[in-house]
């Protein structure tokens, strides 16, 4: 396909992602991680409650000092604790759900072109049984992603200590999220290698590559067509503080899971989008179709 066949092409798969999340089955996965993640935040709002202060309150007071224990310091510190929760859960359990997502998605797009069942297709619990066998392929070919958005977290917790402009400080979080949107687009079709071309993490990573002449552009389009959601609720989040100076810091919690809810939603359409994207024409370039 020429670069505008391609433009069209990833429009077309966001569409067709968005179609298939009309089944309740292709929700499964991404609840899942909402609900990993909103519990990181319930554990972080509720850390100092006896029943929980025994584990949580040293990590908190490890990450964000004894302040972090104290009413309402908590809710601002929330934001930045939820964001490394969030890395957590990323990087351990978001590759093997996008896994049984792919065959998910992959399942409802073969079954929405067939007049008739098709035999053999792998049933829900099939695809999430696939998902857990090859968490091992699937975590390894998400390193890059997990690598650089924990490189990015770090650097933006560290500039604190640095001097920088206002503008260069006001700038830096927008940078980081561009750097880490470029580094998901080129790896968007990490899961598709591993549960629809059956290769191992090792394999799959250096076949990445070999996916974007036919793949960079419509995974650029769809996931870049998907960002100012992202970005909304990202801007909700940081404006949230003023919520803690009118009175209502317990805000900030809806805020923040807010924003895990939307990130949660737009990765079910990218996931769907890729595996699309995948099936349609980047399958194809890789002899697998």
């Amino acid at each position: 396909m020429n670069p505008l066949e391609q433009v069209a092409f990833g429009w077309q798969c966001l569409l067709g992602s968005l179609r298939a999340c009309r089944s309740p089955t292709i929700w499964g996965p991404w609840a899942v991680l909402f609900s990993l993640q909103a519990l990181g935040v319930l554990a972080c709002w509720w850390g100092a409650h006896p029943a929980l202060s025994w584990a949580i309150a040293p990590l908190l007071r490890a990450i964000e000092g004894d302040a972090a224990l104290r009413y309402p310091e908590l809710f601002r510190r929330l934001p930045d604790l939820a964001r490394d929760a969030g890395l957590v859960t990323g990087a351990l359990a978001m590759p093997v759900l996008a896994g049984v997502s792919t065959r998910l998605f992959e399942r409802s797009f073969r079954a929405g072109h067939a007049a008739r069942p098709v035999p053999g297709a792998p049933t829900t619990r099939a695809a999430w049984a696939e998902g857990f066998s090859r968490w091992g392929a699937l975590l390894i070919v998400a390193l890059p992603v997990t690598l650089v958005a924990v490189g990015l977290q770090g650097a933006l917790r560290s500039l604190d200590a640095v001097r920088l402009s206002s503008i260069a400080r006001s700038l830096a979080p927008p940078a980081a999220d561009a750097v880490l949107m470029a580094v998901r687009v080129a790896c968007a079709y990490a899961a598709a290698l591993v549960v629809l071309g059956g290769l191992g993490g090792v394999r799959a990573l250096t076949r990445i590559k070999s996916t974007w002449s036919e793949g960079l552009v419509p995974a650029a389009v769809a996931l870049g067509l998907l960002a100012p959601a992202g970005m909304l609720a990202s801007a909700v989040v940081t404006a949230s503080p003023a919520f803690i100076d009118r009175g209502a810091p317990e805000w900030v919690v809806a805020a923040v899971l807010l924003r895990a809810a939307v990130g949660a939603t737009l990765g079910m359409l990218a996931c769907g989008a890729a595996t699309l994207a995948w099936l349609g024409s980047v399958a194809e370039s890789e002899g697998e179709a």
